[in-house]
């Protein structure tokens, strides 16, 4: 269960930060010659909320997100063979999210043709998700706690023995520090980013110990438009990604690791009005070319 649920908090993140889409944008399909490699959804106020990745070396996973009112009221991860997690979120009378909650199971429940689900409302109806509902013990996974609408810390209940605390510290209503204390052992590691007069974020630093800083990202910009991200990993260059544009519009990202080898690069095509029509990508790290289709 350990195991799962760091995998679903890292892919909760990442997918997090893609989950509004500003150009209006209702699917998103990526194929790989013929092959379709992901589909994803989204409602009328352009919250991500059907995300199906198709097999890829034999694994395949089906994610969704419900709202209310444009709140988040439940995520699901279900993987094809490590089973199903279920996210549900409480909110106070200030629509601050305080508590998420999720079930323990003894076994895992895989999911049979996960594949043949094209909706959240499949899904949930299925067999193996009621009898995970059923058969699940309900528990409070995470409380959250706020100050003028800004989140002070966490209490994340690792296990029964062991509580991880959250610390989060603003100026300017900017979030400058983010400290993760383990609770079975005292240990933490802490993010402390950078910002410019005008709020632009300029990177960030993690580090284990003060004496041990193991990540350091630097962005930079130019007319206001990111330009370039650099990644160090304790000292060493590890990735650096550039940004070109046209006409203020993202036209390229290239990815190069730390040897300065080109590894991915994505091209942006857009229609008459602006719009994404489509991204190619080529991704020498898994020998795949692959194009995502926006539609809208």
């Amino acid at each position: 269960m350990k195991t799962i649920k760091l995998f679903i908090l890292f892919y909760f993140l990442a997918i997090e930060v893609f989950s509004q889409n500003d150009k209006g944008v209702k699917m998103m399909i990526t194929l790989s010659g013929k092959d379709t490699l992901v589909i994803k959804k989204f409602d009328e106020n352009q919250n991500l909320i059907f995300h199906k990745i198709f097999p890829q070396y034999g694994v395949s996973q089906l994610l969704t997100w419900e709202y209310s009112n444009n709140k988040i009221i439940s995520y699901t991860w279900t993987h094809s063979s490590r089973g199903i997690i279920e996210q549900e979120y409480e909110y106070d009378s200030l629509n601050n999210l305080v508590n998420i909650y999720s079930y323990k199971l003894d076994e895992r429940i895989p999911i049979k043709n996960l594949m043949s689900y094209h909706s959240i409302y499949q899904l949930k109806r299925s067999k193996e998700f009621q009898n995970y509902l059923k058969n699940g013990k309900r528990f409070l996974e995470t409380t959250q706690y706020f100050d003028a609408d800004l989140k002070t810390k966490e209490l994340i209940y690792s296990s029964d023995s062991r509580t991880d605390t959250v610390l989060y510290t603003y100026s300017n209503h900017l979030r400058t520090n983010k400290k993760h204390i383990y609770g079975h052992n005292g240990a933490f590691n802490e993010i402390i980013y950078r910002f410019d007069n005008e709020g632009k974020e300029l990177g960030w630093t993690k580090f284990f110990s003060p004496a041990d800083t193991a990540y350091v990202y630097t962005n930079l910009y130019q007319n206001n438009l990111l330009t370039r991200v650099t990644s160090k990993d304790r000292g060493k260059l590890s990735s650096i990604e550039k940004y070109e544009y046209s006409e203020g519009k993202l036209k390229s990202v290239q990815q190069f690791n730390g040897k300065d080898e080109l590894k991915i690069s994505t091209n942006y095509v857009y229609d008459e009005y602006g719009k994404i029509l489509y991204t190619d990508e080529m991704n020498k790290y898994m020998g795949q070319l692959k194009r995502t289709h926006y539609y809208y």
